[in-house]
């Protein structure tokens, strides 16, 4: 399978209710661009996120599409846990962006 990821962000939860849950979103895929808010609907998110969810937490958001053997394509737009799954430099990346947010 052929997976192109579009947009990518790191979702750090404001607050949350039965229904939404509002997040920051730091844009992976552009880190130059600004923080950007969201509001999403816990229905929506894997349950595992959504038996987490917390102030603070920190989850991420991929959306793109990706294409089978057979040539059939799908868009996608996943949420995950990826900590595990970071690689180093990826982390500096991240905080150096938030650190230029911030500013």
């Amino acid at each position: 399978m052929n997976r192109v990821v579009l947009q990518e962000w790191e979702c750090v939860v404001e607050e949350f209710d039965e229904e939404l849950v509002w997040c920051r979103l730091y844009d992976l895929t552009e880190p130059d661009h600004c923080i950007e808010m969201a509001e999403i609907w816990i229905s929506k998110i894997p349950k595992n996120i959504a038996e987490d969810l917390d102030e603070g937490l920190v989850f991420y958001w991929q959306v793109g599409h990706q294409q089978d053997d057979k040539g059939q394509i799908r868009n996608f737009n996943d949420f995950f846990y990826y900590d595990d799954f970071l690689l180093n430099t990826d982390k500096e990346r991240i905080e150096e962006m938030k650190r230029k947010n911030n500013e």
